[in-house]
């Protein structure tokens, strides 16, 4: 898979890259469609963001504006439609972010400049050595080995497409024995040591785990954030291709209780991941006991309520 970077930083290497190795027009014009898509998750990053910032501005105004007994229900409301504006964004963002990746997936690896630029046809003789038979009435290879029940090459396209090959039988004994020459060569006469790691790659699990929060009633919505636990092989936050966002459903006029805080928007192509929500809980506010008269009257401290005396 290539990095999401390519499109951003590299796109005409990228193009130039495919050309040479004599793509179709349909390659190349997936990566203008990843380009396009790109641009696009960009912007719905930064229309979330400015979203987010908005409602915790308007978050801390509701607060303010009950601390001083002013009506605050336009502000409310507001707070309720960037909250559905966030959603929407956030799920448009998850179906871009997924049709760019599979995109990436698609493209074929980069060549280095020494390869010729096209298809098989372009190939060059690097070197060669001996002196050719004459071709004339010589059977190629492939009806040679397929005669012989060594090769399956209608088989091998089902399974891999073409250029491939099933060997079979002595074929097969032959691809072995080959092998063997080579690691035995190598490590007896060239100072190579022969190596058998596992076969089996595991996507390694990156776990992301929303801190949890305390909020009083009527308070501000308190700054989100996370953890996030797994990196293996020293790697970092650096290495991800997008970096998580955290929500809650509690804002400052919801009651006294908890609200779960979810994150979501973190993607890698080596990590599996693990999103653990967390809890905002908003409590009630202090309150001051004063007696008037024979009434003990409870009153929160940032309310200013008269006493009836």
């Amino acid at each position: 898979m290539h990095d999401m970077r390519a499109l951003r930083e590299q796109v005409d290497l990228l193009r130039d890259a495919m050309r040479r190795r004599g793509a179709d027009d349909a390659v190349l014009q997936l990566i203008d469609r990843g380009e396009d898509l790109d641009r696009e998750r960009r912007t719905l990053i930064q229309a979330v963001e400015e979203r987010k910032a908005a409602r915790n501005t308007n978050s801390q105004e509701v607060a303010r504006r009950k601390k001083a007994k002013e009506p605050a229900d336009e502000l409310i409301a507001r707070g309720r439609e960037l909250g559905e504006e966030i959603a929407r964004i956030e799920g448009e963002l998850d179906a871009v972010e997924g049709e760019l990746r599979a995109i990436l997936f698609q493209l074929p690896n980069v060549t280095v400049p020494e390869v010729p630029a096209g298809g098989e046809e372009c190939n060059r003789v690097v070197r060669e050595w001996g002196n050719p038979r004459d071709a004339a009435g010589a059977r190629p290879h492939w009806e040679v080995g397929a005669a012989l029940g060594i090769i399956d090459l209608e088989r091998a396209a089902k399974i891999s497409g073409s250029g491939f090959v099933v060997y079979r039988a002595l074929g097969a004994r032959l691809v072995r024995a080959l092998i063997n020459f080579f690691i035995d060569l190598h490590s007896r006469e060239h100072g190579y040591e022969e190596v058998w790691p596992p076969i089996l790659v595991n996507r390694a699990t990156l776990t992301v785990t929303a801190d949890n929060q305390t909020m009083t009633l009527h308070g501000a919505v308190p700054t989100l954030t996370f953890k996030m636990t797994g990196f293996k092989n020293g790697e970092t936050a650096s290495v991800l291709t997008t970096q998580p966002t955290c929500t809650t459903t509690g804002t400052s006029s919801s009651g006294v209780g908890s609200y779960p805080i979810t994150c979501s928007g973190l993607t890698s192509a080596n990590y599996a991941i693990n999103n653990v929500p967390g809890i905002v809980t908003v409590t009630q506010e202090d309150a001051r006991v004063t007696y008037a008269g024979n009434l003990f009257v409870g009153i929160p401290l940032s309310s200013t309520t008269s006493l009836i005396t």
